[in-house]
C-alpha cells in the first residue's frame, strides 16, 4: 500500500491519501482513494463533499422525474372521466402518494442530509420518516391492488357487493396502516433514542 502526500482543497495543509491496488474488485493497476484525517484531526471533507454533491444531484433528478411523471397521471385521471375506473382509482391514489414523495419527501431529505439539520434525535427521525411514510403507503397501495385483483377473480364479490366500495376501503386502509406502521420508530419501541 502506497501513501502519498497531496494538497487538500486549496489549503496549504496536506492530507494523506492511501491508495490500495486491487481493492473492491478493481484491477491491480487501478488505485482506490480513501480519505484520511489531516494533522489537525479534521476529516478530509473534499471526498465527502463530492459524494454529498453527487447524492444531492441524483436525488434531485429522481425527485423531478417522480413528481412530473406522477403529476401527468394525476392530471389525466382528473381531466378524463372515461379513465376513472375502479382499477385506475388505485393507480390515482398510488400516483398521489408517489407525487407527494417526489415533491416533499425527497427534497426534505436532501436538505436534511446537506445541512445536517435538525440535530435532535426525534427531529431527524421525523424528517426522514416523512419519506418513509410515503414509501410505506405506496407499498400498501400495491398490496391493495393485488388484494383487489385476487378478490375479484377468486371470491366473486363475497366480501363487498361493489368493487368501488372495496376500492375506497382498501385505499383508506393503505393510507392509515402505512402511516401507522411507518411512524412506529417515533414512539421509540425499539430503543433507538437511548
Amino acid at each position: 500500500m502506497r501513501i502519498s502526500s497531496v494538497p487538500f482543497c486549496s489549503r496549504s495543509r496536506k492530507v494523506l491519501l492511501q491508495t490500495a491496488p486491487g481493492t473492491m474488485g478493481v484491477s491491480e493497476t487501478d488505485d482506490v482513494l480513501f480519505c484520511a484525517e489531516d494533522r489537525g484531526g479534521v476529516a478530509a471533507r473534499g471526498c465527502h463533499m463530492d459524494y454529498l454533491l453527487a447524492y444531492a444531484v441524483a436525488e434531485l433528478l429522481l425527485s423531478v422525474h417522480i413528481s412530473l411523471s406522477n403529476l401527468l397521471v394525476l392530471y389525466v385521471y382528473l381531466r378524463k372521466k372515461d379513465v376513472r375506473t375502479v382499477t385506475n382509482t388505485y393507480i390515482f391514489s398510488l400516483a398521489l402518494t408517489d407525487f407527494l414523495a417526489g415533491c416533499f419527501g425527497i427534497p426534505i431529505t436532501i436538505i436534511s442530509v446537506l445541512t445536517r439539520r435538525p440535530q435532535s434525535f426525534y427531529g431527524c427521525l421525523f424528517v426522514h420518516l416523512i419519506l418513509c411514510i410515503l414509501c410505506t403507503i405506496s407499498t400498501f397501495h400495491m398490496l391493495a391492488i393485488a388484494v383487489d385483483k385476487y378478490v375479484t377473480i377468486c371470491c366473486r364479490d363475497q366480501l363487498f357487493r361493489s368493487r368501488h366500495s372495496r376500492a375506497v376501503f382498501l385505499i383508506a386502509l393503505s393510507w392509515v396502516s402505512g402511516t401507522l406502521i411507518a411512524t412506529l420508530p417515533l414512539f421509540n419501541f425499539f430503543g433507538f433514542a437511548e
